[in-house]
């Protein structure tokens, strides 16, 4: 996916975009568009930009397109989790 309007703002928010646990989402749910965060400071070398981003990507296409795309996504990005921007988590009040 090409953010053709920008990345997620400070907070982690991004207009259009639905935060899944891991990963944002186009707020429309027939786009199975779909991207995560990396500090840049992270990428430190071709080793960590291969471990960061293009193995858990070739991970992520390697499934059908239908066959529970974000539920692949997520399940590939906990894998490098600890080295994610995560979105923001809503919390729930209790009453």
């Amino acid at each position: 996916m090409v953010l053709q309007y920008g990345g997620p703002n400070d907070a982690g928010y991004r207009e259009d975009c639905v935060a899944a646990r891991r990963f944002w989402r186009l707020e429309d749910s027939k786009d199975k568009s779909w991207f995560y965060a990396v500090p840049l400071d992270l990428l430190t070398g071709t080793k960590r930009v291969r471990e960061l981003i293009v193995l858990p990507v070739h991970e992520i296409l390697r499934g059908e397109a239908d066959d529970g795309m974000f539920e692949r996504v997520d399940a590939s990005l906990a894998k490098i989790e600890a080295s994610l921007c995560l979105p923001p988590q809503p919390s729930f009040a209790r009453c």
